[in-house]
C-alpha cells in the first residue's frame, strides 16, 4: 500500500474499498470480521484524506453514503424520510463541539435528550389506521428490505396501536437481542456445531434477514422505539414529548432518558450509565444525545449521511489484564490448528474469563508470548475474548517461549502452512477425524444418535473406522465393544444408524465438514441447485450466489466435492445413505441481486476476472424504479435510460462501457448460464399469484414434504398463489399433511371442515410430478 504522502490517492481508494467490504459483510451478511473501533479508525483517515484532498471527491464514497444496502432476497421499501446514521463521537472533547455548534445556531440555552445507544438492527414501522403494515430496515439509508413477517414476531412490535393516531405513522426503533436470549441461542448453535454469532447486534441481524417467522420467535427478539412521525410533520413533538407518545401508543422506549442542559450533565450521565448498563436488558455500546426542540432540529437539518441535531457517543471497549499460564493446540475437524490461550481468571464486565483463542498460529509469531507474561485482554464486542497484546513481558528469564507447533499434536506429521493457518493434512490423522466424526453424527448433520465423543474415540481407537461413511458399514458385532449390556446396545445403535440412512442432501453435505459451510448454507445450496449433480456443476461465482454462502466458503464446497467430499458421498451411497433429489422448483430473482452479486464477487474473488460496474449503476436505476424487470431488457439500457436516473454524462459513459464489458465477460456469461440451467433460476419479477391453481388460497403447511425443507415448502405454495399460514382457522382454506405432520392442525382442519391434501395429492393439484 502506498504512502500516504506519497500517493493520497491510491491510499483514499484503498481505504474506499477496505470500508466497502466490511459495509457489505456488516450490513448485508451480518458476518462482521472486525471490530466497531478498527473500522471507525479506517473511516476517520479516510475522513481526514478527503478533505485534505478534495480533488478525490467521490459521490460513491463510503463517506458520503449510509453504510448498507437494501437485499433483493426481500421486497425493498423506499423509505418516506431517509434513515441516516448517527455522526460517532469517541473523545468528549467530539461532544464539546457539537454542543458549541448548537450554541451558534440558538440564541438561548438547549436542553438535549440523553439515552441509551442500543447495539440492534435499525427497524422503520409503518402503521395504517392504527394498524402494522409495514416494516422495514435501513438498507442503504434510502431502500430498506421489507422483513414484515419475521417483524411481528419481535415482542415490543405492538399489531396495533393502543391510542388513536393518525391514518399514517412510522415509528422508528431498534431490534435488538438480550444477553440472556443470545447466551441460549449460541448454547443451541454450540450443540448442534453450527457457527456461534460474535455479537448480540450480529445475532439480531442475522435472525430478523431469516426466511423462517417461526425461527425470530424461537430467539426472542425485542424492540424499543425511539422516534415517531405522520406523514404530514416528521418533527412535531420534542424529543421528550415523542417518547411520552410512543408509551401511550403501546412501545416499549429506550431507557434510562434524561434531559441534559449542560457537558457537565452529560458527563454525569455518562457515568451512571456506565455503572447500569449490565444490568439493562440490552446492549448497549454507548449514548445518544437529541436535541430536544423539534425547531431548532428542523433548522440544523442533516447532511448526506448524518442529521446535525444528534450525535452517538461510543464506548471504548473495556479492558483488563491478566496472566498467561499456558498455549494449548486444538485441531478442528477441517485439520486446522487453533492456539488457545490459558489465562489466570480475571472478570471482565462480570464474565469470568480463564482462556481466549488466537484464532491463529500466525498471531504467535506477532506477540512473542512466554509463559508468565501479563496480556492485556478484551471482550470485543462485550461478547469474544480477544487478547490485545503483551502489557508486561514476564520477569522470569527462564519463562518457556510459546511457539507454533512444527508438526501435529495427535499424530506428529508435519503441518502445512496456508495463508495464517497451520494444517494437518494427514487423512489418517486421528485427531481430525475424530473431530470430523463428532460433527457427523450431531444433529444437524446426520443425527445418529448413541455414538457420543467416548465411543467415536473408541471405534477410531479399535481402528474399525477409517472415515464417516464407516460408520454405516460396522457391523452389530462389531458394535458390540461398548459397555456392559453390548448386546442391547448394539442392537439399539444398529437401528440409530438404519434410521439415519434416510437423510437430506443439505444434512449430507452439511456433514462433510467443509471449511466455513454452515447447517444455514449447506440447506440454501441444496435448495437451490435439488441435487449432487447439480451441485457438482456449479462453479464457486455461482455457488455464493445463495446466502449465506460466501465466495471463500464456496470455493472450498467447490474444492471438496471435486475431491475428498465428493468420494465421502458416493460412499454413503453405496452404504445406503439416500436423500431425496429433486429438479429444482426455480427461484425468480431481480435483476438487481445479479448486479450486486457481481459487486460482491469483484471484491471478493482473486484474481479478480469481473469488469467493475460503478455502484452507481445499480442504486441508481433502483432509486429511479428503473432497474428491469428481465434480463434481456439490460442488455437494451440506453445511455438515455441512464440520463434518465439523474447520472452525470461521466456517469453514464462509464456505466455504458462496463456494462457492455460485463454482458461479453466470459465468467459472467457461464455464471448466468449456470444459474439457469443447475438452479433454474429465471429473472424479473415474480409471478403473479392470481396465475397459480392456489390463487386467493391461505394454506398451511404442516410436516415434512419430501424433498423440501420448510422454507421450500412455503415457496412452492406461494409461487402457485397460495398465501402461507400458521395457525388453523376459520380463515384457512387448505391443510397439506406432509410426514409426521402435528396431530392438533390435522385433528381442528377435521373439526372446521378444511380440505386437507397429502404430498401427492397437493402435486396432482399444482401439476407437478412427485419428486
Amino acid at each position: 500500500m502506498a504512502a500516504e504522502g506519497d500517493e493520497p490517492h491510491e491510499r483514499i481508494r484503498q481505504l474506499r474499498k477496505l470500508i466497502a467490504y466490511h459495509d457489505q459483510l456488516y450490513f448485508d451478511r451480518d458476518d462482521p470480521q472486525i471490530s466497531d473501533q478498527e473500522y471507525d479508525s479506517s473511516y476517520t483517515k479516510l475522513l481526514e484524506l478527503e478533505k485534505r484532498y478534495p480533488q478525490y471527491s467521490d459521490e460513491n464514497s463510503p463517506t458520503a453514503r449510509v453504510g448498507g444496502s437494501y437485499t433483493p432476497t426481500f421486497a425493498p421499501v423506499v423509505h418516506q424520510v431517509p434513515m441516516l446514521s448517527l455522526e460517532k463521537a469517541y473523545q468528549i472533547t467530539e461532544v464539546e463541539r457539537f454542543w458549541a455548534r448548537l450554541a451558534g445556531e440558538s440564541a438561548r440555552q438547549e436542553s438535549c435528550m440523553a439515552m441509551p445507544k442500543l447495539d440492534g438492527l435499525a427497524i422503520a414501522l409503518r402503521y395504517r389506521d392504527g394498524k402494522l403494515v409495514t416494516g422495514a430496515t435501513r438498507g442503504d439509508g434510502q431502500t430498506g428490505e421489507d422483513v414484515t413477517a419475521n417483524l411481528r414476531m419481535v415482542r415490543g412490535i405492538p399489531p396495533r396501536l393502543l391510542a388513536s393516531v393518525p391514518d399514517e405513522l412510522e415509528v422508528r426503533g431498534e431490534v435488538f437481542m438480550s444477553p440472556d436470549a443470545f447466551k441460549q441461542v449460541n448454547i443451541q448453535l454450540r450443540e448442534k456445531e453450527q457457527k456461534e454469532f460474535v455479537s448480540p447486534r450480529n445475532a439480531a441481524a442475522g435472525t430478523i434477514r431469516q426466511l423462517n417467522p417461526l425461527l425470530v420467535r424461537n430467539r426472542r427478539l425485542d424492540f424499543k422505539a425511539y422516534w415517531a412521525w405522520t406523514g404530514q410533520n416528521d418533527l412535531r413533538l420534542s424529543a421528550v414529548d415523542t417518547f411520552a407518545q410512543l408509551q401511550e401508543l403501546g412501545f416499549a422506549i429506550v431507557e434510562p432518558v434524561q434531559l441534559i442542559d449542560s457537558i457537565e450533565q452529560f458527563k454525569s450521565y455518562l457515568e451512571m450509565l456506565i455503572e447500569v448498563r449490565d444490568k439493562l436488558d440490552s446492549e448497549v455500546d454507548g449514548a445518544v444525545l437529541r436535541v430536544n426542540d423539534s425547531t431548532l432540529a428542523a433548522k440544523l437539518g442533516a447532511n448526506a449521511k448524518s442529521p446535525r441535531w444528534s450525535i452517538a457517543f461510543k464506548f471504548q471497549d473495556l479492558h483488563v489484564q491478566t496472566e498467561l499460564k499456558d498455549v494449548v493446540f486444538q485441531i478442528g475437524r477441517s485439520g486446522v490448528i487453533t492456539p488457545v490461550a490459558k489465562l489466570k481468571p480475571v472478570q471482565v464486565r462480570g464474565v469470568t474469563i480463564s482462556s481466549a483463542t488466537l484464532h491463529n498460529c500466525q498471531i504467535l509469531d506477532q506477540f512473542e508470548l512466554r509463559v508468565g507474561d501479563i496480556l492485556e485482554i478484551t471482550r470485543a464486542g462485550d461478547v469474544i475474548p480477544k487478547i490485545l497484546k503483551v502489557a508486561k513481558r514476564t520477569e522470569n528469564e527462564h519463562a518457556r517461549h510459546i511457539k507454533a507447533p512444527e508438526n501435529c499434536p495427535r499424530c506428529n506429521k508435519t503441518l502445512i502452512k496456508k495463508s495464517v493457518d497451520l494444517q494437518c493434512e494427514n487423512p489418517a490423522c486421528q485427531g481430525v477425524l475424530l473431530q470430523r466424526l463428532k460433527h457427523f453424527v450431531s444433529r444437524d448433520a446426520l443425527d445418529i444418535e448413541g455414538f457420543a465423543g467416548q465411543r467415536l474415540e473408541q471405534l477410531v481407537k479399535e481402528k474399525l473406522i477409517n472415515s464417516p461413511a464407516d460408520l454405516f458399514a460396522l457391523s452389530k458385532k462389531q458394535l458390540e465393544i461398548f459397555g456392559e449390556d453390548a448386546q442391547q446396545l448394539a442392537t439399539n445403535l444398529e437401528a440409530s444408524l438404519n434410521q439415519a440412512r434416510d437423510t437430506t442432501l443439505a444434512k449430507a453435505l452439511f456433514a462433510l465438514s467443509i471449511s466455513g459451510l454452515g447447517a444455514a448454507g449447506a440447506k440454501a445450496l441444496a435448495a437451490a441447485f435439488g441435487s449432487l449433480e447439480n451441485l457438482v456443476g456449479a462453479s464457486p461465482a455461482t455457488l455464493s450466489f445463495f446466502k449465506p454462502v460466501q465466495f471463500e466458503v464456496a470455493q472450498n464446497v467447490h474444492e471438496s466435492l471435486h475431491g475428498l467430499g465428493y468420494i465421502e458421498l458416493i460412499r454413503l451411497r453405496d452404504r445406503g445413505v439416500v436423500w431425496p433429489q429433486f429438479v429444482p422448483s426455480g427461484n425468480i430473482f431481480p435483476v438487481a441481486r445479479l448486479l450486486k452479486h457481481i459487486l460482491y464477487l469483484e471484491k471478493a474473488q482473486q484474481p479478480n476476472d469481473w469488469p467493475r460496474l460503478p455502484p452507481v449503476f445499480i442504486s441508481r436505476l433502483v432509486g429511479a424504479k428503473m432497474m428491469p424487470d428481465t434480463f434481456d431488457k439490460l442488455r437494451n439500457i440506453t445511455s438515455n435510460d441512464l440520463l434518465a436516473t439523474g447520472m452525470s454524462k461521466n456517469d453514464v459513459t462509464r456505466c455504458a462501457t462496463q456494462l457492455d464489458l460485463l454482458l461479453a465477460c466470459p465468467a459472467f456469461l457461464n455464471l448466468v448460464r449456470e444459474l439457469e440451467e443447475l438452479a433454474k433460476v429465471s429473472w424479473g419479477k415474480a409471478a403473479s399469484a392470481a396465475s397459480g391453481p392456489l390463487s386467493g388460497l391461505t394454506v398451511i403447511v404442516t410436516g415434512t414434504l419430501q424433498g423440501y425443507n420448510r422454507q421450500q415448502a412455503w415457496a412452492l405454495v406461494e409461487k402457485y398463489g397460495g398465501k402461507i399460514i400458521q395457525n388453523v382457522s376459520t380463515k384457512t382454506d387448505l391443510v397439506v399433511a406432509g410426514a409426521k405432520p402435528g396431530a392438533s392442525k390435522i385433528a381442528q382442519a377435521e373439526k372446521l371442515g378444511i380440505k386437507v391434501l397429502d404430498q401427492e395429492q397437493l402435486f396432482v393439484m399444482l401439476g407437478k410430478q412427485t419428486s
